[in-house]
């Protein structure tokens, strides 16, 4: 039972790697090869064979230390901290120190060790210095008044334990130097202290106890790092994110674009839709008016706008059930369409459709305060859209797909007479509009990334956090879920995601992704070169 609660508790760090359990329990290891097994040890073993792993037994007396932590629990108070790499020797000078990051929810790596603060003795800063070699040496030196005339006034023994002198806010302070594998210990205290707050403020309540080398650089990468804050924290600062316009063509019906309204009318067991086109070219809007939000409605209006103008080369459409079905698919791929589904949370992708949305649903509701109603007017507001021009390419969608000034339906115009009709050159007009998309685009990209952050890519095999979508949570639920793992990097800053709970694969943009530190990103402490500047700590 302890195997099948670790590894369901592990589970996502043990998910597709190797490894072995370790027990004195020898009947586990037979159970294994036994062809009769209870139910429940049946269930347990089903779960356990998923995944890669071996069993070896070791006698009771070569396993005391895991039979110690089993009869005697911590407490879970919130006063445990975890030393990293405890067992390791002291780094020397030069040499490197990784800052392992925080994991949240109390799961920990295997070879951390949990240090209650509150069963700590008052000389615990004195032996922590004791066992430090080069604290150690530095405190027999300072005591023999043995230190160098440029450094003898920056440190003092006050009961034993090494203080450093440091000028800090107009203010002279003497304060302990932590030795290095404490450091992350009396940091996450801290951190976890003062309820997660930013870096700052942590940096600035540890300063007010503490001091050794490089602290806020330290600081900073523990908040970094620190997987609670990570979770439960919202992003902050500039987006990371990028627009990329989609190239539209000069042909027109060439690319389209694609969505279904909301629930216009109806009641619950009748709503009532409108399927939206627009040619991303020429701006046509085409509206279909449908009774399901299925996928055979969608194939029907599709097939009824195929009828008109032709099968187009792409679809650009959102991750609606009705697009991302198999039947759609194949009906497409029959067709031969390219289908272009935008990533989840990503609706600038789609943003043809998004405008004509707006301005569809302002029209509609002004059509029902009416006489009419919207099912009765979905012709007459087509042809008011597609008559009337369009901001980018400075012509209405009917000018540049037929070459012709169309009037809406009851429109007072003037005889023929007086205002004869235009013969229109639809090559030049082409032409000229394909010219106002490009440098509308440009402008919108430029206008876009002004203000974003450059986007720092991921890697395939990279471990992120995905946002929690605001609608379906509660104010305090976590900002983000994972861990997810990357096995694909798409165009355009999109990502190909894989849940580990369920193998699940799901499409996202940059922005709603988060990354998960690993040691390959931090950065080594301890050094020379990690020394504060001056304005920071000293």
């Amino acid at each position: 039972m302890a195997v099948v609660k670790s590894l369901l508790h592990f589970k996502t760090m043990l998910q597709d790697i190797s490894f072995s359990v370790v027990t004195d329990c020898k009947s586990l290891k037979d159970s294994f090869l036994k062809q009769t097994l209870n139910t429940r040890v049946h269930r347990w073993w089903s779960f356990m064979q998923t995944f890669d792993f071996k069993i070896q037994y070791r006698p009771a007396g070569r396993m005391q230390h895991a039979d110690y932590l089993s009869r005697h629990p911590l407490d879970d108070d919130g006063n445990h901290i975890v030393l990293s790499n405890v067992n390791e020797s002291v780094p020397k000078s030069g040499q490197k120190e990784v800052l392992t990051p925080v994991l949240p929810h109390k799961v920990r790596l295997n070879n951390e060790k949990s240090v209650s603060l509150g069963t700590l003795s008052n000389d615990w800063l004195l032996m922590a210095q004791q066992s430090d070699s080069e604290l150690a040496e530095l405190a027999v030196k300072c005591k023999n008044h043995e230190l160098p005339d440029s450094i003898r006034n920056t440190y003092e023994l006050r009961s034993g334990v090494l203080c450093r002198i440091i000028q800090r806010g107009h203010k002279t302070r003497t304060l302990p130097i932590i030795p290095r594998l404490h450091r992350y210990a009396i940091i996450q205290n801290i951190h976890e202290s003062v309820m997660h707050l930013g870096y700052e403020k942590t940096l600035e309540k540890a300063a007010d106890f503490y001091w050794f080398e490089g602290m806020a650089r330290y600081v900073k990468k523990f908040c970094d790092n620190c997987l609670t804050c990570k979770v439960a924290k919202t992003q902050s600062g500039k987006r990371q994110v990028s627009l990329h316009p989609i190239p539209k063509g000069t042909v027109p019906w060439s690319v389209i674009h694609v969505d279904v309204s909301g629930k216009l009318s109806g009641k619950r067991d009748s709503k009532e839709y409108c399927l939206v086109f627009i040619d991303g070219f020429t701006k046509f809007v085409y509206l279909h008016h449908i009774f399901n939000l299925d996928t055979t409605s969608v194939i029907q209006g599709l097939h009824r706008l195929i009828t008109l103008f032709g099968v187009p080369s792409m679809i650009v459409a959102d991750q609606g059930r009705c697009f991302t079905s198999k039947d759609f698919k194949s009906y497409c791929d029959k067709n031969q369409i390219d289908i272009h589904l935008i990533a989840v949370s990503a609706s600038r992708a789609n943003g043809q459709c998004e405008r004509i949305m707006s301005v569809l649903t302002n029209m509609l509701t002004a059509i029902e305060l009416g006489d009419r109603s919207w099912q009765e007017a979905l012709g007459d507001i087509q042809l008011a859209m597609n008559s009337t021009m369009n901001s980018v390419t400075r012509l209405s969608p009917l000018e540049m797909l037929i070459g012709k000034i169309a009037k809406p339906v009851g429109m007072i115009t003037p005889s023929p007479d007086i205002v004869p009709s235009l013969e229109l050159d639809l090559d030049a007009i082409r032409e000229q509009a394909s010219q106002n998309i490009v440098k509308r685009s440009e402008y919108d990209k430029v206008r876009f990334d002004k203000s974003k952050a450059p986007v720092k890519p991921h890697s395939v095999g990279d471990m992120v956090l995905l946002r929690n979508e605001p609608r379906h949570q509660c104010k305090l639920d976590p900002k983000f879920k994972g861990p997810f793992k990357i096995i694909e990097v798409l165009e355009n800053d999109r990502y190909m995601l894989k849940n580990l709970k369920d193998n699940r694969t799901y499409k996202y943009s940059h922005e709603n992704v988060r990354s998960i530190p690993n040691q390959s990103e931090l950065v080594p402490f301890g050094s020379d070169s990690d020394s504060d500047k001056p304005d920071e700590i000293n």
